[in-house]
């Protein structure tokens, strides 16, 4: 016997792929922000430590660097801890960003400098304001990074795209700091 009901033509699988592909475009879109810091609540405000996962090199020095910041909201200063990686020890007294029309330099205080392998990890501590830092991650073109040590510099870049990706996202995490911080 054959079925006198038509054959059911299948709209949905068109309606299943493009709800499919819409879905993927906003999720690639979208910042999830919360992997890239942690906050904890302290006695004189909250205290963020955020880890952008940025490298600066110099491939004809063979040497990078790579950052966290911590920040408590009821401080003025933003505290950029970072590690140095060169073949040779350096004794690093301030550094630089470069920015497409500024220049913000700030003095280090060394933590420690450790051998591992053939390379020398110089592990530093700098204070910038937060107003400085927020200038850095807005600018539209890429940051550049001056190590300065013994009167001489090392320039230090990281690739474009990687900068846009966490600029973006670092300008995220600093606003949002900035909306929940108490003002006095």
């Amino acid at each position: 016997m054959v079925s006198s009901l038509p054959k059911r033509v299948c709209f949905s699988r068109p309606f299943i792929l493009i709800s499919f592909l819409i879905g993927i475009c906003s999720t690639v879109n979208a910042q999830k922000i919360s992997k890239y810091f942690t906050s904890s609540m302290q006695d004189n405000g909250v205290l963020y430590f955020i880890e952008p996962k940025q490298e600066f090199e110099n491939d004809k020095e063979d040497s990078s660097l790579f950052y966290d910041l911590t920040y408590l909201t009821s401080n003025d200063t933003v505290t950029f801890n970072f590690t140095y990686v060169d073949k040779k020890v350096r004794e690093i007294d301030s550094i630089t960003f470069v920015l497409e029309d500024n220049e913000i330099t700030i003095p280090v205080n060394k933590i420690f400098i450790e051998s591992s392998k053939n390379v020398w990890k110089h592990r530093y501590s700098a204070k910038f304001l937060f107003e400085d830092l927020t200038l850095i991650f807005q600018q539209k073109g890429r940051a550049s990074l001056l190590v300065h040590y013994e009167g001489e510099e090392v320039k230090l870049k990281i690739k474009q795209k990687k900068w846009d990706k966490q600029s973006k996202i670092l300008s995220k995490i600093l606003y949002m700091i900035k909306a929940n911080r108490k003002e006095n």
